[in-house]
């Protein structure tokens, strides 16, 4: 029974990071910070 909740729960898990990452993708907020660690030089 542990098993089945652990894998129920990294399916719906994998389903939420895969629709949040398209629509990341979709809105273009993937590119918010092009030259990431450096933040446009401030760091």
């Amino acid at each position: 029974m542990l098993a089945h909740r652990l894998a129920l729960a990294t399916a719906v898990a994998t389903l939420v990071l895969v629709v949040v990452g398209g629509l990341v993708t979709h809105t273009g907020a993937a590119l918010a910070v092009p030259d990431w660690p450096t933040t446009f030089g401030h760091n």
